[in-house]
């Protein structure tokens, strides 16, 4: 039975992507070979390897490869972390190239940014 999950998700910001896993303390590789679970191999991509997890999640061509076997492999909220870090490091990126300075607060689990000029 294939456990692994194939979701869209536009990652065209690698250096976002590499803040994201600093930030969370995240051990990532790149142009690496990887295989899951199910056979799946996806090569010359991005790999990160969340907290618990048993397999990394994969990063290439604008999808994410992972195998968290429906939770049992890895916490979804993991992922979700990253995912949340990502976009909020690709949204403050593209505000300062607008001229914008940007604070950031973290409300109940959220994040709210704050654009002033």
């Amino acid at each position: 039975m294939s456990h692994t999950t194939t979701i869209e998700l536009e990652v065209k910001d690698l250096d976002a992507l590499r803040e994201a896993c600093r930030t969370l303390n995240l051990e990532y590789a790149e142009n690496v070979t990887v295989d899951l679970y199910d056979g799946t191999r996806v090569e010359n991509c991005f790999s990160v390897k969340l907290p618990g997890w048993r397999f990394p999640a994969v990063f290439k061509d604008g999808r994410v490869h992972y195998d968290n076997y429906e939770g049992a492999w890895g916490k979804q909220a993991e992922f979700d972390r990253l995912r949340q870090r990502y976009s909020t490091n690709v949204q403050i990126a593209t505000a300062k190239r607008k001229g914008y300075r940007v604070r950031e607060e973290q409300v109940g689990g959220k994040v709210k940014l704050i654009l002033e000029r």
